[in-house]
């Protein structure tokens, strides 16, 4: 049910549209209408108890505290342009305090009929998109006049406040917001040798930092990521010091491997194994906590936990089986 609750696209359950409608009866003061409150896709959070509640089938109150009982949330490394415009424009996960505001918001819901990032930006960019549009509360562009006998007294304001909506949303959501090209990206040739060292199982295989995008919002959903885990600022790569030309830190060879006894079964118990060099002071042998162990679980806490004792800025060839 949750699974297909949160898919946004054209396959949808029509049954999840009379869930959003039920839903819609418990949104918060200010948000006229029904389609404005996407559940998972905002930061208000349907009540699961209580007298509201009560009013709702026990079935979607199940699928709401499941959510909640695994820290479902929406938290998309990185979004597409589209993905950013299909977001809605009221009670914005990315949002930060004080962007609304319930009077300057109201036209924009009534009048201009704003429910999305993508209408918010179509408001905002009609200075660079309408000719003859004036900054001014007298425009006298076509737009700007049809507006007013729609029923808007002052465009222009409207125009300003969708682009400060617009403008405190953060980078990882803000569609002005432009990501830096580090220029990281694996070329063709360098992703067919990855390609022949695995089937192969030689060679070095160099890590791809590109990030993809995924193709529906539903895709951008996580269980066990609560907000403290999930950043709203995407990742910047650090910058390294000024050392002078052709200076930079010497390469690094990290060996890592993972045992596993009961591997497989429900009592297994796993650990890692981390070498730099003979009698280096970094080596180390890992217990590893937690349930659900394997010896591939050991490998990868391996890999981490070295990972986190060098600079981010050292050349790292990783060694592992």
């Amino acid at each position: 049910w949750l699974s297909a609750y949160v898919n946004t696209s054209p396959t949808r359950p029509a049954w999840t549209f009379v869930v959003d409608a039920v839903l819609n009866t418990l949104k918060p003061d200010g948000v006229n209408n029904p389609n404005d409150v996407q559940t998972f896709l905002t930061f208000w959070a349907p009540p699961t108890r209580g007298t509201c509640a009560s009013r709702v089938p026990k079935e979607i109150i199940s699928m709401l505290k499941m959510a909640r009982k695994h820290n479902m949330s929406f938290a998309p490394i990185k979004l597409s342009q589209t993905h950013k415009q299909q977001l809605p424009a009221w009670l914005h996960l990315g949002a930060l305090p004080r962007t609304y505001h319930k009077i300057k918001d109201a036209c924009l819901k009534r009048t201009h009929e704003v429910k999305t990032i993508k209408d918010l930006l179509k408001v905002s960019n009609r200075p660079t998109t309408v000719p003859h549009h004036w900054e001014n509360h007298d425009c006298v562009c076509g737009q700007c006049i049809s507006d007013r006998l729609a029923g808007c007294k002052n465009p222009h304001k409207c125009i300003s406040t969708a682009a400060a909506i617009i403008n405190n949303l953060t980078p990882k959501f803000n569609p002005f917001h432009c990501p830096v090209n580090y220029g990281l990206t694996l070329t063709h040739r360098r992703l067919e040798k990855n390609t022949r060292a695995r089937t192969q199982h030689r060679g070095d295989i160099v890590f791809d930092p590109s990030v993809s995008e995924k193709s529906q919002l539903a895709e951008c959903f996580r269980i066990f990521a609560g907000d403290s885990e999930t950043a709203q600022t995407p990742a910047h790569r650090l910058q390294r010091p000024n050392q002078g030309r052709g200076q930079q830190e010497p390469p690094v060879e990290i060996y890592t491997d993972g045992s596993c006894i009961n591997n497989g079964k429900q009592d297994a118990q796993c650990g890692s194994g981390i070498w730099f060099g003979e009698n280096n002071p970094l080596n180390k042998a890992v217990r590893i906590p937690g349930e659900n162990q394997s010896n591939q679980t050991g490998e990868v806490a391996a890999i981490l936990i070295r990972l986190q004792s060098v600079s981010p800025l050292v050349p790292i060839t990783i060694i592992t089986d």
